[in-house]
């Protein structure tokens, strides 16, 4: 993933946060309520 900053910690939470989202949405394909 490509993250528009040159700042190395600012990059990292931005591709923890988007793993997240990701986990979270395939969380609700396959498990939903």
């Amino acid at each position: 993933l490509a993250m528009p900053s040159a700042h190395t910690p600012r990059i990292q939470e931005a591709h923890l946060m988007v793993g997240h989202a990701i986990c979270a949405a395939v969380e609700r394909q396959m498990f939903p309520r």
